[in-house]
């Protein structure tokens, strides 16, 4: 299954006037691993969302938190696809401070089509062939 890393620094926003860094942070930490990850797919995301109307939302998500992260401190992300489903793919997040593991967490996203008409009414749709394959580092199936 494929994985990605990414180096983030975590900025005072993140932090509460003590310093110790918000649990929703670990959240979006999580949705940056995912865009990286995707980022080395043959459309990047961004591109998908504005051009073929595609979204990622979170259908499930979980965090553990196992050491308090501070500001300032340069946390790793490691983002790894855990499982691909019909229409969902599952992500499995570990945050990494000077090779200490300080939280872990996952994400089920869905693939959706954006009907720009009818925001509230969210429908999954299979995933291409191509990205499941992709992210499971497989070869892409023959057309």
């Amino acid at each position: 299954m494929r994985r990605s890393r990414i180096t983030v620094r975590v900025r005072w926003g993140e932090a509460d006037p003590a310093g110790i860094v918000y649990y929703p942070s670990f959240f979006d930490w999580f949705a940056v691993g995912t865009l990286e990850l995707l980022r080395g797919w043959q459309t990047p995301f961004g591109e998908l969302f504005r051009q073929q109307n595609v979204g990622l939302p979170v259908i499930e998500a979980h965090g553990r938190f196992l050491a308090p992260v501070l500001y300032d401190d340069e946390l790793e992300i490691e983002t790894a696809v855990a499982e691909v489903r019909g229409r969902a793919f599952r992500l499995e997040h570990t945050v990494w401070r000077a090779g200490e593991r300080v939280a872990e967490g996952y994400e089920v996203r869905g693939w959706q089509h954006i009907d720009r008409d009818h925001l509230r009414d969210v429908t999954l749709v299979p995933l291409p062939a191509a990205l499941a394959a992709w992210l499971r580092d497989e070869p892409a199936p023959q057309a």
